[in-house]
């Protein structure tokens, strides 16, 4: 869990559990008509949010102004599962890739996100770079573990930005942590950036 208790959470970055919060509220509120539109927002294969839903939450975040750190990553050795073991897999990669990132979302760490294909993504409360790396291993590991049940080598590699720039641009920081993801497959995959600069080896 967060560092410290719900009430420090809470002071930090309130906005991003009030999105989950409130999508729950309102969808039993609205019953069956949400009920619809909130699957519009939902990816299939991972049962996260998927980019539309991105892209208003971001813009939404934007409005309130609060700090938070986008984490974005895809899987290495996705499609050499897709191509060794099947497409049935690859589904299945995903579908676990997806239950680790609801596992952070129900302890209110994180808002998670299935954009395309094996790319996610993952808001995290806050500007510390020490907290996301946490989570990052953690997502990490749960990737590896997945690899392994399958005799395969699967892992990841994450790119993170603060949202200095969201304000003004809702995407900046989405187009930040994307850039840092591809330079740290740049310098050999299963590695975190950072837009500091600072780059975090996960696995060699």
């Amino acid at each position: 869990m967060w560092p410290g208790t719900y009430a420090r959470w809470w002071t930090i970055a309130w906005p991003l559990g009030a999105l989950m919060l409130f999508v729950n509220a309102t969808e039993v509120q609205a019953g069956g008509r949400l009920t619809a539109e909130r699957r519009a927002l939902t990816s299939e294969r991972a049962s996260l949010r998927n980019h539309y839903a991105l892209d208003a939450d971001l813009r939404q975040l934007a409005k309130l102004q609060s700090p938070f750190t986008f984490v974005y990553f895809d899987l290495d050795g996705f499609k050499q599962v897709n191509d060794k073991i099947g497409h049935e897999a690859g589904d299945e990669v995903l579908a676990e890739t997806g239950v680790i990132l609801s596992g952070l979302e129900s302890q209110l760490e994180v808002v998670a996100y299935h954009l395309h294909g094996d790319e996610f993504a993952f808001l995290v409360p806050g500007h510390e770079d020490k907290r996301v790396h946490e989570l990052v291993r953690r997502v990490f590991s749960g990737v590896r573990a997945i690899g392994v049940r399958r005799s395969t080598d699967l892992g990841a590699t994450f790119g993170a930005a603060r949202n200095e720039l969201v304000a003004t641009d809702p995407d900046a920081v989405r187009h930040s942590a994307d850039a840092q993801m591809r330079r740290a497959k740049d310098e050999g995959k299963r590695r975190l950036a950072f837009a500091s600069g600072e780059v975090v080896v996960l696995a060699s």
